[in-house]
């Protein structure tokens, strides 16, 4: 481990990752203490493109507008979230979409929702 807290992977590790230079790793606490080297699935924005599905039909700015206003308004009155939370999970919940990646605990206690810790990406 170097002074600035980097680590050497040996190449028979990056090899199994399927990792190469530039590539994210992530270091998983497990609850029981054991600690696991992962590569992300998802190693980009981009890379997340077509992840949460697709609609059946396109949506015109209004339509979309408006649905996500009512949904937001009724996420925000049901779940005492803040707004942004809010809006969040009704954009999840009109999308079909049950898996987040946040550090936000609040999202814990939605039912539906399955809240992992960015850092439990795989």
């Amino acid at each position: 481990i170097t002074s600035k807290g980097q680590v050497t992977i040996p190449a028979e590790v990056r090899k199994h990752l399927g990792v190469k230079t530039h590539d994210k790793i992530v270091f998983v606490i497990e609850p029981e203490g054991t600690v696991e080297l992962k590569a992300p699935r998802y190693r980009s924005i981009a890379s997340l493109r077509g992840a949460a599905g697709s609609l059946k039909k396109p949506l015109s700015w209004s339509e979309m507008r408006e649905i996500s206003r009512e949904e937001r308004l009724d996420v925000y009155a049901n779940t005492k979230l803040d707004f942004g939370d809010a809006l969040i999970i009704a954009s999840m919940q009109q999308a079909g979409s049950e898996l987040l990646y946040s550090y936000d605990t609040d999202f814990d206690r939605i039912p539906g929702i399955t809240r992992r810790s960015p850092g439990s990406i795989s």
